[in-house]
């Protein structure tokens, strides 16, 4: 078998048609890198997250997850009119708004001052300023994100890629393995791990009659509860995709399949039919990127080599001169051309937010570390109440706390104290009324 057909029956194996698998085996070939089965091991290790994860709940780490806005001002809708009107099986409305929703990235866990805080690190949607809560979705899971008063009021940021801390009430697996650099080979199949497919199905599903975003009596607007729904079910480890790409290391490109399509590697998603083989758009910004080969060609777990940064879709053939071996690579329509944010250095929490810094957060380590401090706060309140054994107050702490720091130095027990109080009380009414008055 010679190394081009090899390197077809490798991306082959993912469900790519044999024109697209046959144009990423080419631009391997051309610069003579040799595939050495590295398509083959991406393959089955992400298989064995497939099937394996309802029973080792350890690989949960390696899903991407996903974040999208759920509370929103009424300039984010004036922005983004398309959103409170129903797409009417509109197809085209729906990838519209899977791009301006929908951007994917990683849960992670880290420490400061001893504490755990669990945050998010990846794309961002788009009019972030706009929005007052957002929702991260991993594994079937999903965590609030909380844009609080008291540190954004005056704060005007828009970013692409950042972190966000997330609220939770319990533990969770996090923290892949991280790739600081290639394998060596000058070019590297990676896996594009992403719900790109489920995400486009939730979203055709949910909104035909409905629009996406409604407006509430305080006149912001929340997403549809079937959206919600649907968005945070379609992050399960049953429905994610592994699309086979190429990173060229030393031009930082990454080359893919114009789609997500990988219906070999997880047959679930045929259940979508055609959803799966519309083109990427924006939504793909911060997929985690995998690698599974070692410095000498051995078949390892899955490495995070880095983010999505971009993927676009080619309309034309262009040409790409690969420095040091001096070659060229055709790149042409089926096929999708893009670049790859580098990894953290570490999980370590300095280490995480000078990341976000770096990739345009636009928010200082100052700012950042008081977000974190209101975020763990209400956690700890939610925590609490679960111990306690109310287990339903939860989601109105999540719906209407918005803590100054004020409210903090008073202490998690003043504020569980007075939620249950206000429980005895006068019910729900009156503990909504209790955290509006913090």
């Amino acid at each position: 078998m010679s190394q081009g057909e090899g390197g077809v029956d490798q991306f082959s194996k993912f469900g790519l048609g044999e024109g697209i698998a046959g144009a990423l085996a080419g631009i391997l070939g051309s610069i003579g890198i040799s595939t050495i089965d590295s398509g083959t091991c991406q393959y089955f290790k992400g298989r064995e997250i497939l099937f394996n994860s309802y029973k080792n709940k350890d690989l949960y780490k390696y899903l991407p997850a996903i974040v999208f806005p759920r509370r929103v001002t009424k300039t984010y809708v004036q922005n983004y009119p398309e959103l409170t009107s129903p797409t009417n099986f509109d197809l085209s409305k729906v990838k519209r708004m899977q791009s301006i929703l929908v951007r994917h990235g990683l849960v992670v866990s880290t420490q400061r001052d001893g504490r755990t805080v669990y945050v998010y690190i990846g794309g961002i949607p788009e009019g972030f300023i706009y929005t007052n809560k957002l929702e991260v979705a991993q594994g079937g899971a999903s965590f609030s994100v909380k844009a609080y008063k008291s540190i954004f009021k005056d704060i005007n940021i828009n970013p692409r890629f950042g972190i966000l801390p997330l609220v939770v009430d319990g533990q969770y697996y996090t923290n892949p393995s991280i790739s600081q650099g290639g394998a060596g080979f000058g070019a590297d199949i990676v896996g594009i791990f992403n719900f790109m497919a489920s995400t486009l199905y939730g979203i055709f599903d949910s909104t035909p009659f409905t629009p996406a975003f409604i407006q509430t009596k305080d006149f912001t607007y929340e997403i549809n509860y079937d959206l919600l729904t649907q968005l945070k079910s379609s992050t399960s480890a049953q429905k994610f995709a592994d699309t086979p790409a190429i990173h060229l290391q030393i031009l930082n490109n990454l080359i893919a399949p114009s789609m997500p399509d990988s219906t070999n590697f997880n047959p679930r998603l045929s259940y979508y039919s055609n959803l799966a083989t519309e083109p990427f758009n924006k939504a793909i910004e911060g997929a985690p990127i995998y690698i599974t080969f070692g410095d000498r060609g051995e078949c390892m777990g899955l490495q995070l080599r880095g983010f999505v940064s971009y993927l676009e879709p080619v309309a034309n053939a262009f040409k790409i001169t690969v420095p040091m071996v001096n070659k060229e690579v055709i790149v042409s329509p089926g096929l999708a051309i893009g670049g790859v944010i580098q990894p953290p250095q570490s999980w370590n929490y300095d280490d995480l937010v000078n990341w976000a810094i770096a990739n345009g957060m636009g928010l200082s380590r100052n700012i950042f570390d008081k977000w974190v401090e209101l975020t763990l706060f209400e956690s700890d309140i939610i925590g609490q109440l679960i111990a306690r054994g109310f287990e339903d107050l939860p989601d109105l702490v999540q719906e209407h706390f918005d803590p100054s720091f004020e409210t903090v130095e008073k202490g998690v027990d003043y504020v569980v104290n007075g939620i249950i109080n206000a429980y005895s009380a006068g019910g729900e009414n009156a503990v909504i009324n209790f955290l509006k008055s913090l």
